[in-house]
């Protein structure tokens, strides 16, 4: 419209004279007047446009600081479940760890819906030769593997841990000491027939001791401690109970 306005007004132009001033005039004016328009139209586009784009810049801004935060939270979770697992699990045999045995034993020991209980220490049997022959090196994989035999031959319900070394605790709730010691003879020939590939056959040793109410944990580790002297004196590779009488 611009185009063909200027292209008229020229052509009136070029053939002025004083009788078309009128005409003239009344052309150049509509000129302008679309002109206007027309500068008014793209200059609401170009605002329209720059909101857009402002629009997209906000957005794009959003997101990202969005992404970053899913990304800091992912890390930090990611942080703290390790920081976790590093309190909680033994880094060698990734079994639980001393201290959460014990605050676990804590727990069940004043539940008396975990009653009747149970407990076993496991001690591998002539461990220190072990090291001395093949070297600590050696020792360490075969305590990783054994603590994948306690994994499978437990049931979902008993707790297992790392008790320090080469000894390993078991705490069975709602088990009294006969269904224990099946548990425990089941475990010993487990590692009995397992050939670990480093050195071959290998045994264990465990003390069984039978869990009161309220009983505090120095007390039941006594016991299982005295049930695996036994064992070790009696020969080794052997399932012992704690009896009063000791």
């Amino acid at each position: 419209n611009i185009d063909r306005c200027w292209s008229l007004l020229k052509k009136e132009a070029k053939n002025y004279s004083p009788e078309e001033k009128e005409t003239v005039m009344k052309l150049s004016e509509k000129c302008w007047v679309i002109a206007d328009d027309m500068t008014t139209r793209f200059e609401k586009i170009a605002e329209k446009t720059a909101n857009l784009y402002l629009t997209f810049f906000i957005i794009n801004i959003v997101l990202s600081f969005l992404t970053l935060l899913a990304l800091f939270l992912i890390s930090r979770r990611d942080i703290q479940q390790k920081l976790e697992i590093q309190a909680n699990y033994d880094n060698l045999t990734k079994l639980l760890n001393r201290y959460s045995f014990i605050e676990i034993y804590k727990k069940l020991s004043q539940n008396p819906e975990n009653f009747p209980m149970s407990i076993m220490i496991l001690d591998v049997d002539n461990f220190k030769k072990i090291n001395d022959t093949f070297g600590h090196n050696t020792g360490d994989i075969v305590l990783k593997a054994l603590a994948q035999i306690l994994r499978k031959n437990v049931r979902q319900s008993d707790i297992v841990a790392r008790w320090g070394g080469e000894e390993f605790i078991i705490l069975s709730p709602k088990t009294d000491v006969k269904g224990a010691v099946a548990l425990a003879e089941k475990v010993k020939k487990a590692v009995e027939i397992y050939r670990f590939p480093e050195v071959g056959r290998i045994t264990v040793s465990i003390g069984v001791a039978e869990v009161l109410p309220y009983e505090d944990l120095v007390s039941v580790i006594k016991k299982a401690d005295k049930a695996l002297y036994e064992a070790k004196k009696k020969g080794k590779n052997r399932v012992e109970i704690y009896k009063e009488d000791e």
